[in-house]
């Protein structure tokens, strides 16, 4: 698949242009991983997380796994579907 880089987002399209040759072709799919800490409440938080940007039907998924208290995790969810963004959390044990 060779799409035109133009129409990919922003930061896709940077990401693939620092990634890639110049005239690679474009991956349908892109999975990107994190780690990291994010402030909750005032309280540095660590998290994991997974993006998929598609080509296809979603232009980015992004969910995260924070670990509230030991045994206690915040699942997120964020997204953009080229029309539309939401943002869910629920708690898990």
């Amino acid at each position: 698949m060779n799409t035109d880089r133009t129409t990919l987002a922003a930061n896709v399209r940077r990401w693939l242009d620092r990634s890639l040759l110049p005239n690679a072709p474009v991956p349908k799919r892109i999975l990107n991983t994190q780690e990291g800490e994010m402030d909750i409440r005032g309280k540095w938080t660590p998290f994991t997380a997974t993006t998929i940007y598609d080509k296809g039907t979603t232009s980015f998924v992004w969910k995260a796994r924070f670990n509230i208290i030991p045994g206690m995790w915040l699942i997120a969810e964020d997204g953009y579907d080229h029309e539309r963004g939401w943002g869910l959390g629920s708690t898990t044990r």
